[in-house]
């Protein structure tokens, strides 16, 4: 016997409302996300928790990828394939959009040129790291240019160009960077790599090789 026709309607009410519970359970499935939490915080940990703390805009994926934080301070928007016969006019062109996309102050690209005229920013095997005498930007961002043909300035070859724009807070992570790009140099295979690159994505996957990721 099914029951009364009472009985009947309450069962049907319940389902009805078990089955709003069930979707809007789907629902928030889907936007929940799965948070670990280590019991024990090891001494790269604690570098992370501190460079977040000194970081408003970071990639969260970062942590997930258990990449350097700096690694966030890479974006595709800043990340080309130029032809130039000039490293001012490069200096001038990434500087300027740095500070037009309100990365670095006004009168960032003049501070660059203000380092350039003490001591040039074209380093080994054709890496260039112009930056200014201080970190004090508005937000932190490596901009980087590959040279699609290479010229010699100087008398030294230029191939590709880092771009250091950091917030004046970024001390630390300035000097883990420039390390970084100091081992690059000393390996002029992986700069022929990088210069041959054909993606943003590809580019990173490189600069995580060469340092040795997790390491760093």
């Amino acid at each position: 016997m099914r029951g009364s026709p009472q009985k009947q309607n309450a069962r049907r009410a319940y389902k009805i409302r078990l089955c709003g519970h069930l979707r809007r359970y789907k629902k928030i499935v889907k936007k929940t996300y799965i948070i670990y939490i280590k019991e024990l915080l090891d001494d790269r940990d604690l570098v992370k928790i501190k460079q977040i703390l000194q970081c408003e805009e970071y990639d969260p994926y970062t942590l997930i990828q258990d990449n350097p934080m700096y690694y966030s301070f890479f974006s595709k928007d800043f990340f080309k394939f130029i032809e130039a016969d000039s490293y001012e006019n490069i200096i001038r062109m990434m500087g300027q959009e740095l500070e037009e996309k309100g990365y670095g102050k006004k009168g960032y690209t003049d501070l660059i040129f203000e380092r350039e005229s003490y001591v040039s920013t074209i380093y080994t095997n054709g890496v260039c790291i112009p930056h200014p005498l201080e970190t004090d930007a508005l937000k932190n961002m490596i901009s980087v240019a590959i040279l699609k043909k290479t010229f010699v300035q100087n008398g030294k070859e230029i191939k590709i160009v880092f771009m250091i724009c950091l917030k004046k807070d970024q001390v630390e992570i300035y000097k883990v960077i420039t390390k970084k790009l100091y081992r690059l140099m000393q390996k002029s295979n992986y700069v022929e790599m990088l210069t041959k690159v054909d993606s943003f994505e590809e580019m990173m996957s490189l600069m995580k090789e060469i340092g040795g990721g997790n390491n760093e």
